[in-house]
């Protein structure tokens, strides 16, 4: 199987193409966790705790961005080589103006 993660969708657009948060080793990469749907879960179950001791807000705002460096190219595509997939990260070229 082979995941462009150069072009992957935003989140909150579905599961196909989107960043994970984690992976499942024996169940195909439509079946992982959607990293939007687990970082809105853990907000919400963090802003129940919190909400004991005047902290809902801020105990959900972590619970969001607990997992924010899930979304960076590199991560997702650790996931899939760990997992058997090639990955394949497009990059853009860039001219290294300082020395030419």
């Amino acid at each position: 199987m082979f995941l462009n993660l150069g072009k992957f969708n935003p989140p909150g657009q579905g599961s196909r193409g989107c960043a994970a948060s984690h992976s499942l080793s024996d169940r195909p990469v439509d079946d992982w966790e959607p990293l939007a749907d687990h970082l809105d879960a853990v907000s919400t179950r963090a802003a129940a705790f919190g909400a004991r001791f005047a902290a809902k807000d801020w105990t959900a705002l972590a619970g969001r961005w607990h997992d924010l460096g899930k979304y960076a190219r590199e991560f997702q595509a650790y996931l899939l080589t760990q997992n058997g997939f090639e990955a394949h990260l497009e990059t853009t070229s860039r001219v290294d103006h300082s020395t030419a």
